[in-house]
C-alpha cells in the first residue's frame, strides 16, 4: 500500500505464546478460548507484527522491531519463541542495516523493543561459563543479559521514543518492571542513538505524513502511529489493539497499568477511525495483518496492505 512517499509493509518479526488470562484481563476463559485456543500451559498463540515504510530512494523507516533474538533457551521455551530474523528479511528485500534511517518505538516493552539491540557476536549468547571438570557446579543463567555485550541492531538509524514512557521504562513499577530488559534499549542511548519526543496532547507529526499520538493505559506514554497522506490512513494500533478481539472496547489486558483509562481511550481511536475510514494494523494478531472497522463499536472486516 502507498501512503505519500512510504510503501507500507506488515514483517512478521516472530511467533511466540503469552497466557491468555494474561492478555484478556478480566474476560472469562470460556470467552476468549473459543478464539485463541490456548495450549497446555494456557499460552494462546501471538506474533510479532511490525511495519516496515520504504521510500523510493531505498531507504526506511521502522516502526517497533519485536522480540529480537536476545533470549536464552529457557525464555525461548517460556514463551514459545520461534524468531523470524528481522534483519534478515530486512536483506530479502534489498533493506540493509544502515538503511534504516529512523526505528519509531511504540514502547518499550520486551514484544516491541527487543528488536533495538543484538549481540556483538554472530552466535554469542549469555548462558554462563560452561560447564566442565574444573567448574563442576551448575551454573545459573544471569536474570538479564548485561547492557556492554549488546549492540544497536540499526547503527544508522534515529530511535524515536517518548520522552514520558522513556522515564517510566528507565524505572518501571513493581507491577511491570517484567516488561522492560534493559539490554534492549538501554545501548541505543550509549551509542547516541535516541531521541526522546513530546507531543504533548495532540497528534504531532514527526515525519513527513506520520503522526504519533500518546496513550497512557497500557503503559504511560504508549505512542500510537498514524501514517496519512489525506487520502489514505494507517493508525499502528501497538498494544491499545493487540488482537482483533481487542478491538471490543471491554475486552483488554491484565498488562494494562490503568484498565479504565485504556476503555476510553480505545473508545476514542476507534471512532477516529471509522469516522476517517482509516485502517489498523494488529501487531500481535496470529492471523489478521489489518482491519477496516464497519461501526464505531469495534465490528471490522479484514484487509491486506498488499491490495
Amino acid at each position: 500500500m502507498q501512503i505519500g512517499e512510504y510503501k507500507v509493509e506488515t514483517i512478521t518479526t516472530c511467533r511466540f505464546g503469552l497466557d491468555g488470562g494474561s492478555m484478556f484481563g478480566v474476560v472469562p476463559k470460556a470467552l476468549w478460548e473459543r478464539r485463541l485456543p490456548p495450549d497446555e500451559n494456557n499460552r494462546i498463540p501471538m506474533v510479532t507484527r511490525v511495519i516496515l515504510l520504504r521510500r523510493q530512494n531505498g531507504s526506511a523507516v521502522l516502526i517497533d522491531t519485536g522480540m529480537g533474538a536476545k533470549w536464552t533457551q529457557k525464555e525461548r521455551n517460556m514463551f514459545a519463541i520461534e524468531d523470524l530474523d528481522l534483519p534478515a528479511q530486512l536483506k530479502n528485500k534489498g533493506i540493509s542495516k544502515s538503511d534504516v534511517t529512523h526505528v519509531i518505538c511504540t514502547h518499550l516493552h520486551f514484544d516491541h523493543a527487543g528488536g533495538l539491540t543484538t549481540y556483538k557476536g554472530k552466535e554469542h549468547h549469555i548462558h554462563g561459563p560452561k560447564k566442565t571438570a574444573a567448574t563442576p557446579k551448575k551454573t545459573e543463567e544471569p536474570k538479564e543479559p548485561i547492557t556492554e555485550e549488546v549492540t544497536p541492531t540499526f547503527p544508522n538509524s534515529v530511535h524515536l521514543v517518548s520522552q514520558k514512557h522513556w522515564q517510566w521504562a528507565s524505572a518501571p513499577t513493581l507491577k511491570d518492571r517484567g516488561s522492560f530488559r534493559r539490554e534492549d534499549f538501554l545501548p541505543i542511548q550509549k551509542a547516541g542513538l535516541l531521541k526522546t519526543v513530546d507531543p504533548g496532547e495532540k497528534p504531532m507529526e514527526l515525519l513527513p505524513n506520520i503522526f504519533i499520538e500518546e496513550v497512557h493505559g497500557h503503559t504511560p506514554g504508549m505512542m500510537l502511529i498514524r501514517i496519512d497522506d489525506g487520502n489514505r490512513g494507517i493508525v499502528f494500533g501497538a498494544d491499545l489493539f493487540p488482537t482483533r478481539y481487542h478491538l471490543k472496547p471491554n475486552w483488554n489486558m491484565a498488562f494494562d497499568n490503568e484498565p479504565i483509562l485504556t476503555l476510553s481511550e480505545k473508545t476514542k481511536i476507534l471512532s477516529q477511525v471509522f469516522k476517517n475510514n482509516r485502517i489498523i494494523v494488529l501487531e500481535h494478531d496470529p492471523d489478521i495483518e489489518a482491519v477496516r472497522l464497519t461501526d464505531e463499536s469495534g465490528a471490522f472486516r479484514e484487509i491486506s496492505l498488499k491490495s
